[in-house]
């Protein structure tokens, strides 16, 4: 566990002159996703936020970030699903218009949101894609990719998922958009093919500066108010925190990470590049759960392979 101090006091010293970072937050409208958004704005002196959410909601933040931060540059971008669309081209289309407005580079990229409802009925989209999938996988994954050319030119990139991170679950590689079928969790199938599709991404020659961090923050529920309590607050500092400290690196030479802070990554080595972060800040070790591994050694079943193209499909 990191205790909150030391949490506060990474975050602290990102504010100096110049903190200028370039950011992606999607869905951080509330809940946690809006407590880290509270968090950037607090430890960085001027950094461009482009704020991906819903028109109701990006008005009234948009006034309430400056109103924390009279420094920083809020870009917002609309992602509100027509009657009859998907979320998946919608989203896709925000991280097009940013792409358009030309940043020199994206220096974080968080992703978070309020999952739809659980139902005994398998609820899904008109494109066939279980709702929890679509929204706490597939819009996200496909909102990366798009901004994947913005990652790679910064210095020390990092990509957050707030999702599940060490709570790995089931996947049917065969039915991989409506897992709820068979699986009783789908944030934990959804858990499975964010960690895969970011060890795949990881380990691309062009991604090899881009550090992966799946966080499971814990059960904090987001309301409709644009506050924050202290519970969400505290969930906000430890993405941050996730997001900026060094124990999260990518390491060349593993060997020489050892008896250092650098963590061990989701494959089990230390600083390799995708972590799997929990609610206290410390990391899932030891490759992560039974399941995971398993999933990661049945090359003969393709695992990896079939969620990299429904992914892309």
């Amino acid at each position: 566990m990191v205790s909150t101090s030391d949490i506060l006091l990474n975050n602290t010293s990102l504010l100096s002159p110049g903190s200028g970072p370039v950011c992606a937050l999607v869905g951080c409208t509330e809940g946690i996703g809006l407590a880290t958004l509270h968090a950037v704005l607090r430890h960085t002196s001027t950094p461009t936020i482009y704020l991906v959410g819903e028109t109701a909601r990006l008005d009234a933040l948009k006034t309430s970030a400056q109103s924390l931060n009279a420094s920083a540059n809020i870009v917002p971008i609309v992602a509100t699903p027509d009657e009859g669309s998907n979320l998946v081209s919608c989203v896709q289309d925000a991280a097009r218009e940013m792409v358009a407005l030309n940043p020199p580079r994206l220096d974080l990229l968080i992703m978070s949101s309020t999952s739809p409802s659980p139902s005994a009925d398998i609820s899904l989209t008109e494109e066939g894609i279980d709702r929890t999938i679509c929204a706490e996988y597939c819009a996200r994954m496909r909102i990366l990719v798009t901004l994947l050319p913005l990652l790679r030119l910064a210095a020390s990139p990092r990509v957050v998922s707030v999702l599940a991170g060490g709570r790995e679950g089931w996947v049917d590689v065969d039915d991989l958009g409506t897992p709820r079928t068979t699986e009783p969790s789908p944030t934990a199938a959804a858990a499975t093919m964010t960690t895969l599709f970011f060890e795949h991404l990881a380990a691309q020659a062009e991604n090899d500066k881009i550090v992966f961090l799946h966080v499971n923050p814990g059960v904090v529920f987001g309301g409709i108010d644009t506050s924050v309590d202290e519970a969400e607050a505290e969930a906000g500092e430890r993405v941050l925190f996730a997001a900026t400290n060094g124990r999260f690196r990518r390491v060349r030479d593993p060997e020489r990470a050892k008896g250092t802070l650098i963590q061990q990554g989701s494959d089990g080595v230390l600083g390799s590049g995708v972590y799997l972060v929990n609610g206290d800040s410390s990391v899932v070790e030891d490759g992560g759960s039974e399941e995971l591994k398993r999933l990661r050694s049945d090359t003969g079943a393709g695992v990896v392979h079939k969620i990299w193209e429904y992914t892309m499909g």
